[in-house]
Formats: structure tokens, C-alpha cells, sequence
């Protein structure tokens, strides 16, 4: 099985994963079926060599975040699931903040301020990631991403 061939390009490049794992542990609501495969990847170039992978091998595949606003199916995904949960780091030099799309938006917002910065106020109370804030091109409170 194709899956079997993830599973063990998965382990030999240390990328953490879990098999027929419930998609309700992953969502903010606690709703969804089992997932074929969740992974974990812990860097962008893990990230970026995963999805190659998966686009080569023409295997079906989702990437979230922090699922505030994702509902899985009670009937399961069928694919594999890419949570960018560990790709959460944050940076900030001077005046510019950099955060990897796994991030929580709430977590620039409060750290941005402790150094100073403004702008990402807006952004406290969402529970979203960067990454999804991006792509869903969140706003809050007459602030946009």
C-alpha cells in the first residue's frame, strides 16, 4: 500500500506521526472521524520535503493548523493529515516579527506588545494559527491580515 511507503519514509527521517488517530483530538470543536496518518513535521524544510513527497506519490493530503475553524467528517479522512502545530516558533528583530504558519496568532499579538510593537493587538482572542490567519485572511476588531 502507498501509505505503508509514507509511513516509512515517516520514521526514517525522524518526522513524528500517529496511525488511524482521531481528528477529534485535532480540532478546536473535538469533532471528526479517524485519520489514515497524522504527521507532525518539526521544521519547514521537513514541511516542504513531506509535501514533495506526497505530491509525487499523487497521495491525497490536508495541512492544518490549530483547527479553530475546521470540521472534520465523523466518517474519517482517508489521506494524510499535516498539522503544523510544531511549527509554532516566533521571532522578532527590531521591528519586524517573524512566526512559522504554526504559531498562534494570539501568542505574536501578546509577544509583539512585550517588545513593544503594535499592530497584531486585533489579533488577540483568535485561536487560529498564522498560517490559517493568512489563508483565511483573518480580521477582528477593524484589523486585517
Amino acid at each position: 500500500m502507498i501509505l505503508d511507503e509514507i509511513v516509512d519514509y515517516l520514521s526514517c527521517n525522524g518526522v513524528s506521526f500517529e496511525q488511524n488517530y482521531s481528528t477529534s483530538k485535532l480540532s478546536f470543536l473535538e469533532i471528526g472521524g479517524p485519520a489514515r496518518l497524522v504527521a507532525y513535521p518539526k521544521s519547514k524544510y521537513e514541511l516542504c520535503k513531506l509535501l514533495n513527497k506526497l505530491t509525487h506519490k499523487a497521495i491525497k493530503f490536508i495541512v492544518i493548523g490549530n483547527c479553530s475553524n475546521v470540521f472534520f467528517s465523523s466518517f474519517g479522512y482517508d489521506g494524510v493529515v499535516i498539522s503544523t502545530r510544531l511549527l509554532n516558533e516566533i521571532h522578532i528583530s527590531g521591528n519586524s516579527i517573524e512566526a512559522l504558519c504554526g504559531a498562534l496568532v494570539t501568542d505574536c499579538a501578546v509577544l509583539s506588545m512585550s517588545f513593544g510593537l503594535s499592530g497584531l493587538e486585533f489579533l488577540c482572542g483568535i485561536p487560529g494559527s498564522v498560517g490559517g490567519a493568512v489563508y483565511m485572511n483573518s480580521c477582528a476588531y477593524d484589523g486585517k491580515i
